[in-house]
């Protein structure tokens, strides 16, 4: 909080941003609770991580096993920190999360908390379906400055009951003929 208060000549943030992270920590030998894990072709304790994207300052963790999924225990863990969070700062807590921990469990329990989140989605032959006809570039040529749009989608994934706010972001990249784009899941408000 001292760090907070101190960017702003000692004005308390009236929101905050946290970062959720898996971390892979390799372990040595058998020690319990690790396992191995293909993708990293090591033994592995998979803790989540948080951290606050003003200052980069870690404030939690969770030491989870080495064969724990992304999202595991995410839907309890999340909502507490952020939780903590609010009471100790008095900041409106927002979440950003990579694309495993977009999952129905996560997102419902930050929903049902009314906490604030942007995650980026895995692309996949559903969403790239849905955003051909937006992957075009305006008519004329293409200015100095690469340029980027943003498109409100709803779009329901399988492990999904009802269909959720989903972004879809283009851009234009120099000297690139083609355009990039990703998506987001989001309950935070048009900009």
């Amino acid at each position: 909080l001292w760090r907070l208060t101190s960017l702003k000549n000692g004005e308390r943030p009236r929101q905050l941003t946290l970062d959720i992270d898996g971390l892979p920590i390799e372990v040595h030998g058998h020690q319990g609770g690790s396992a191995y894990h293909g993708l990293y072709g090591a033994r592995i304790y998979s803790p989540l991580v948080a951290s606050l994207a003003e200052t980069g300052d870690m404030v939690g963790g969770l030491l989870r096993e080495g064969n724990a999924g992304p999202a595991e225990n995410a839907d309890t863990w999340i909502p507490h920190l952020v939780k903590r969070l609010n009471e100790s700062t008095g900041a409106q807590v927002r979440v950003r999360i990579d694309a495993g921990f977009t999952d129905n469990d996560t997102l419902e329990a930050l929903e049902d908390r009314g906490i604030e989140y942007l995650g980026r989605l895995r692309s996949h032959t559903g969403l790239q379906k849905l955003a051909a006809p937006l992957l075009k570039r305006p008519p004329g040529r293409p200015p100095e400055q690469p340029r980027e749009w943003c498109h409100d989608l709803a779009y329901q994934a399988g492990s999904w009951p009802a269909p959720r706010r989903v972004v879809l972001v283009v851009q234009e990249r120099p000297d690139d003929l083609l355009l990039h784009a990703f998506f987001l899941v989001t309950n935070l408000g048009k900009f």
